[in-house]
């Protein structure tokens, strides 16, 4: 399955995760409001919870870049052994201008 079809899934959780917060977001904050009269407890709560959004959003990142250089290196492998227009690997057309399409 690719990125598109990846896609709706990851878009509709981070929608839903965008819409709880936003609900549950301000009734939180106006009740430590109420608790301490200033909200600063509440814009550092709210940092808080941002560290662990910024490690597994790095965290994905890097498994992103591993899948991806893995995936790049078996369509390398692939398209390596894959013969050229004749049939054989030594007909297959090279780099360069006027030498056409590179396998």
């Amino acid at each position: 399955m690719g990125f598109l079809g990846r896609l709706p899934g990851a878009y509709g959780a981070m929608f839903t995760g965008w819409g709880v917060a936003s609900f549950v977001g301000p009734y939180f904050a106006v009740s430590l409001y109420d608790l301490t009269g200033t909200y600063v407890p509440a814009f550092l709560v709210f940092a808080l919870l941002c560290i662990p959004a910024i490690i597994i959003a790095q965290v994905m990142g890097e498994a992103r870049k591993l899948t991806g250089s893995r995936a790049r290196a078996a369509l390398r492998r692939q398209a390596a052994t894959r013969p050229g227009p004749g049939g054989t690997d030594s007909e297959a057309p090279t780099r360069g201008p006027g030498r056409g399409f590179h396998w």
